[in-house]
């Protein structure tokens, strides 16, 4: 399903942060979205390099028409090691 482009830019907004959330391809509640002047710009964290890939295809899906510019940035995890430190 695409999104009219002439369609108010809240609702716009509110769509596609709906799908970022909701799609299991992305699913990150942490995301927003600003529309101007034919583009979309997406900001926040999501927690792999898939998902980052993944809000393209979702935004893409839903507006084909705007270019895209994902701001968005992988959360670094440090890796758990199987030592325990004590003081």
């Amino acid at each position: 399903m695409t999104l009219e482009q002439n369609s108010p830019v809240d609702y716009l907004v509110g769509h596609v942060e709906e799908a970022l959330a909701c799609d299991p391809r992305v699913s990150e509640q942490g995301l927003h979205l600003t529309i101007a002047g034919g583009k979309v710009f997406v900001t926040g964290t999501v927690s792999t390099r898939e998902r980052y890939a993944a809000v393209a295809d979702v935004v893409g899906e839903l507006l084909p028409d705007y270019e895209l510019h994902n701001e968005a940035t992988v959360a670094e995890y440090d890796e758990m090691s199987d030592e325990e430190h004590l003081s």
